[in-house]
């Protein structure tokens, strides 16, 4: 799809996605929900019907987890933040059986600004 094309080198993917997604401007998410619109999605498992052949020819993910030691204050951190997300869960699972509306959206408000700083943390350095 012109112009966001793979061989469009002109600059205008970054100036009409990756920059303004990047800066937080409001009008990336309504390029993004219109170029969905248009845009086929494929998974790594499709295939050419005819030929049977991958459509990418991706290898297979490998995740690898690799232990990284902290410095002390690092480990404040995590284990501050372990703290804050674990005392929220457990006063999610002691609340009514039946919340109200107001406290369901206070505990989504308070689950995404968790996973917000949770995700900070394991991306910003310290």
């Amino acid at each position: 799809l012109e112009p966001f094309s793979a061989n469009s080198e002109d600059g205008f993917f970054d100036f009409a996605i990756a920059n303004p997604w990047t800066f937080h401007h409001p009008k990336a998410i309504h390029v993004l929900k219109a170029l969905k619109q248009v845009l086929l999605r494929r998974s790594k498992t499709m295939s050419v019907l005819s030929s049977g052949l991958p459509l990418l020819g991706l290898p297979p993910l490998t995740v690898e987890f690799v232990k990284i030691p902290h410095r002390p204050s690092e480990r404040a951190l995590y284990c501050f933040m372990e703290r804050v997300v674990g005392v929220h869960v457990q006063a999610q699972s002691q609340d009514a059986t039946e919340p109200s509306q107001a406290r369901k959206r206070a505990a989504a408000t308070t689950r995404r600004l968790c996973l917000r700083l949770l995700g900070e943390l394991c991306t910003s350095p310290v």
